[in-house]
């Protein structure tokens, strides 16, 4: 498991990937036009590894404490789809840099799937 360190005069604060992955999750839902997250690559590694659901639809990478996201998300049919990516990817990088203070690097899209309602 990774972690991103932030040193302050009183000491360090370490942030698991999990726990990025969670808040990425979380900040992608409530973008309109994602119906979901994919879970059949991304969770069935994570499974194995041992984190929890949360962090379904989520790839973190750590380094040199910048944080690069991969999403794994399934579209709302009739969304216009680089529109929500630029959305998606703007909110998510606001989201988590505003509430851990680390810099956020990338924020990759990857459309899994047209969910027809």
């Amino acid at each position: 498991m990774d972690t991103a360190e932030i040193s302050t005069e009183r000491g360090k604060i370490r942030i698991s990937d999990a726990a990025l992955a969670a808040l990425a999750r979380a900040a992608s839902l409530a973008v309109p036009g994602v119906a979901g997250m994919d879970s059949s690559l991304v969770q069935g590694i994570s499974s194995m590894m041992g984190f929890p659901e949360n962090t379904e639809g989520v790839r973190v990478s750590i380094k040199d404490q910048c944080v690069a996201l991969s999403l794994y998300i399934k579209v709302r049919h009739g969304i216009r789809i680089p529109d929500l990516a630029l959305k998606l990817q703007e909110r998510v990088k606001a989201f988590v840099e505003s509430m851990t203070g680390l810099s956020v690097s990338a924020v990759n899209i990857y459309v899994q799937g047209v969910v027809f309602e």
